[in-house]
């Protein structure tokens, strides 16, 4: 996901404001409540490929790759303003075993950091290209076993490659920095992220929702999707 200003500082605390202009992110789990408009303008200069054999336009694609990309400036925006009160639970199912498989190193970063007064800031990964393609019956079939996902799988799910630098920093009351993960340029990663977009009025927007991220090598759909 791509990075963007995480405002942190300007984010205010939700009980500073009146009701009538909260509810709405009240529902959504937070403590704060970000500036008016952010995350609202989100400039895709990713390449965006469609895999769907006409499935889903072309338009509609790129809007949903402008909705991943904004779910992960909320994702970072979460992070670096320790929303660890179930923001995380709307933007993956908090039924699902995203939560854990996603999220759970996210969890630990923001509980160290809450624990210690300190503050946490992050680089995320550089999107180079995104694929839409369709979830096939035996990867829902995968998905939706014994240890699988509760809620139903998705039809679609993008194809992301990425690669560094990125990393995770606990920063401290006196400024100084301890790095908790750190990735250099020459890392990349790709994957399958399922998911499906969600309306937000108010308040993320039309978010990306992730059901899942799986590695490229898990089965030989995803071997030959991740390839594509």
């Amino acid at each position: 996901m791509s990075p963007s200003p995480a405002g942190r500082t300007t984010s205010v605390p939700i009980d500073s404001l009146p009701g009538s202009q909260t509810q709405a992110w009240r529902d959504l789990d937070v403590t704060l409540v970000p500036p008016t408009g952010f995350a609202q303008d989100i400039h895709l200069t990713q390449q965006v490929i469609n895999h769907t054999g006409g499935r889903v336009d072309d338009a509609t694609a790129k809007r949903w790759a402008v909705d991943y990309l904004r779910a992960g400036t909320w994702e970072k925006w979460g992070t670096e303003n320790l929303q660890l009160n179930g923001f995380f639970n709307h933007l993956a199912p908090a039924d699902s075993i995203t939560q854990g498989n996603v999220f759970g190193d996210t969890y630990d970063y923001m509980n160290r950091a809450k624990s210690s007064g300190s503050r946490l800031r992050t680089q995320k990964l550089t999107i180079a290209s995104m694929t839409l393609v369709p979830v096939p019956q035996d990867v829902k079939d995968m998905l939706s076993g014994p240890d699988g996902y509760p809620k139903p799988v998705p039809d679609f799910a993008w194809i992301i490659d990425q690669h560094g630098p990125a990393g995770v920093w606990l920063v401290h009351p006196d400024g100084h920095e301890d790095p908790l993960l750190q990735l250099a340029p020459s890392d990349v990663d790709k994957g399958f992220v399922a998911g499906e977009p969600a309306p937000f009025a108010g308040t993320l927007g039309e978010t990306w929702v992730l059901h899942t991220y799986l590695g490229c090598n898990l089965n030989d759909f995803l071997r030959t999707a991740c390839s594509s």
